[in-house]
């Protein structure tokens, strides 16, 4: 489905996109997406498709990123986006300062699991615009325990907003309601210093808006000489499956928004027309039709092993197929069960793929190098420290001798300790001089001990 505030009856939006990447202006086209992940997939589509897969300009943004686009160019002064662990602190500050309640056993430390929760709840009022005023509001409709609670969030709430006044620092949700405050000749200034060339504006890929982002897109609908077009995925007479569109679809149908004819080639077939229209809605008259995807069943008998099945699976398919790698896509229940596994074995197999799993930190060898790296200093020369940081590719000290550096930590006992080590070191060598024969062989030839000094001064 389409809709738009413009007089127009059909669009075509694939051929809309196809006739700005031929002529060379997709500086004129302007499209929304909902997450970062499909802006990267997007810009790879659009320049491959370009002539010489090449553009100058592509206006690629999620709503966020568009809409603090605009706030930049506002008269507020170097403001900084809040960060999740800054939010954290503020927010712990905030309710420290608030005469509390239902919380009132929090006062000298909330649990960092209560904040975050609590942190969730106040970034999503501000998506949405709600203010502190207003839970005061509807608490007067509540009672007992819930109303004290509503009372001291409202109450957090409102000094987590004055402490991120006073530091200039916004979340999204301040910014949209910083941008709501501009009136109607502020904002389309604001967008035509950011976006002076756009002519179209296509936000794809949504199912639902806050009621501060549908007001933005309202803005945005009626600047002159701009057609906005919003394409979401929605079948009115499938309510089982499409229910939570309607209000999206109702209040944009009230602002003055009409659906357009979507006449692009894409085709749904007869099996995900069923999908689509039937979902949810089969009864035991209806006889289920079979499905025109080959679907083959391989059981496996550990994790280990069905995940190698498939990297059997998909190798065969690049090479004896000749599947392009791109066209396959692996969908797991719990992706994070599977992670580890996945990038050993597709490694061991020799097969790119991009994970949709958030790598972590404790996992990532860059951030283990650099950690053990800053700990050489925090821990005072702790050996471990040393060769763990410095034993992978990442952290390169040239001229350092790792091999001869535990070589002689092992043989002089040295486990920690600058001084130790500078100390141990230097008094081997000046005994190694002092008595040429050692007759115990209780020492290394001595340019081993002066490279180890010299290492440990370098590092």
């Amino acid at each position: 489905m389409i809709l738009s505030k413009n007089k127009i009856e059909r669009l075509d939006a694939d051929r809309l996109i196809n006739e700005f990447i031929s002529q060379e202006k997709l500086d004129e086209v302007f499209i929304i997406v909902p997450t970062n992940r499909k802006v990267r997939y997007l810009k790879r589509e659009l320049i491959s498709q370009s002539p010489g897969k090449s553009v100058s300009k592509i206006n690629l943004h999620t709503f966020e990123t568009f809409v603090t686009e605009i706030f930049k160019t506002s008269d507020i002064d170097s403001f900084k986006t809040l960060s999740e662990a800054s939010s954290a602190v503020l927010l712990s500050k905030a309710f420290k300062k608030t005469e509390l309640k239902y919380f009132s056993n929090y006062r000298n430390e909330i649990p960092r699991g209560t904040l975050d929760r609590i942190k969730n709840v106040i970034t999503q009022y501000k998506l949405n615009g709600i203010t502190p005023e207003q839970i005061n509001y509807e608490s007067d409709k509540l009672e007992g325990s819930e109303k004290l609670k509503a009372i001291d969030i409202a109450s957090v709430y409102k000094n987590y907003l004055e402490f991120c006044k006073e530091l200039n620092v916004y979340e999204t949700g301040d910014i949209y309601k910083q941008v709501l405050l501009m009136d109607k000749n502020e904002f389309v200034q604001r967008f035509d210093n950011s976006f002076n060339k756009t002519k179209n504006i296509l936000i794809n890929g949504f199912d639902e808006f806050t009621q501060p982002e549908i007001e933005i897109i309202n803005r945005t609908a009626d600047i002159k000489d701009v057609e906005l077009y919003l394409l979401f995925d929605y079948y009115r007479y499938n309510p089982a499956l499409f229910s939570h569109l309607d209000n999206c679809y109702q209040k944009f149908k009230a602002i003055g928004f009409n659906e357009v004819e979507d006449t692009s080639q894409i085709q749904f077939n007869e099996y995900q027309k069923r999908i689509r229209e039937r979902l949810f809605l089969l009864n035991e008259n209806d006889s289920p039709k079979q499905s025109e995807t080959e679907v083959i069943k391989i059981i496996a008998q550990t994790p280990e092993e069905e995940v190698r099945l498939i990297a059997k699976e998909i190798k065969s398919l690049i090479t004896n197929n000749q599947v392009d790698v791109e066209a396959i896509t692996v969908v797991f229940n719990l992706i994070s069960d599977h992670s580890a596994l996945i990038r050993d074995v597709f490694n061991e197999y020799g097969i790119p793929f991009n994970l949709t799993d958030r790598y972590a930190l404790n996992e990532s060898q860059p951030v283990i190098s650099l950690i053990n790296f800053l700990e050489i200093l925090e821990n005072n020369f702790y050996y471990k420290n040393i060769f763990r940081a410095l034993t992978g590719r990442w952290i390169k000290i040239n001229g350092i001798d790792l091999s001869n550096l535990l070589r002689v930590s092992s043989n002089l006992k040295i486990v920690s300790g600058y001084n130790n080590w500078i100390d141990s070191l230097s008094g081997t060598i000046d005994e190694i001089n002092y008595n040429e024969e050692d007759e115990e062989n209780r020492f290394l030839p001595v340019e081993f001990y002066k490279r180890a000094m010299n290492d440990i001064e370098t590092i």
